[in-house]
């Protein structure tokens, strides 16, 4: 829980340095991100930029999962593209995101995990490699000033895949996650 607070004091002192200079350091992030559940870890924060005057969003996460969670700890990187085609401007300072569709690629670091078939487990018996997976996903949000939430409803390239070889067994439920997070502008 500490190295979190640390993390999260660490951006605040990024944001407040990066609205008190006149100009923008070219490599400085448009905004961070906190991030809970969404195939991307129990928590994962992160930071990215905008582009298409705002309609259009890339991401990367560090995201965390703890034992108490996932029977063990899993330590993971994503990277995010969001597109944001319904954002609409309320009273200069409310922005509603009536709909965002995307898509991220997740790889979960450890030796449990594997890209390509180990000789003792080939993906005759897993399937698809366990390190990677993608996912798509459909959200939305709210934001004021440099302040906002979102929240994003997805499924993975796995959970589609066992879906479709046994839909009888698997509930169509059970193969769609959500997501909740909280974005700041650093600009």
């Amino acid at each position: 829980m500490r190295t979190w607070m640390i993390i999260l004091l660490t951006l605040i002192v990024i944001t407040t340095d990066a609205q008190t200079e006149k100009k923008r350091p070219a490599l400085l992030p448009d905004h961070a991100k906190a991030q809970f559940a969404g195939t991307i870890g129990f928590i994962a924060i992160g930071a990215g930029y905008d582009w298409s005057k705002g309609k259009l969003e890339g991401d990367l996460y560090y995201g965390y999962v703890p034992s108490w969670v996932g029977g063990v700890d899993i330590h993971s990187l994503t990277a995010k593209l969001t597109w944001l085609p319904l954002k609409r401007e309320y009273n200069n300072d409310i922005v509603v995101d009536w709909l965002n569709a995307g898509f991220l690629i997740n790889y979960a670091f450890g030796r449990r995990y594997h890209l390509f078939s180990r000789t003792n487990y080939s993906f005759v018996y897993y399937g698809f490699p366990t390190a990677a997976h993608i996912a798509l996903f459909l959200g939305g949000g709210v934001s004021k000033k440099k302040i906002g939430l979102y929240y994003e409803i997805g499924t993975t390239d796995r959970d589609l895949a066992s879906y479709a070889t046994n839909s009888k067994a698997i509930p169509f439920t059970d193969i769609i996650n959500i997501g909740i997070g909280a974005r700041l502008r650093l600009h």
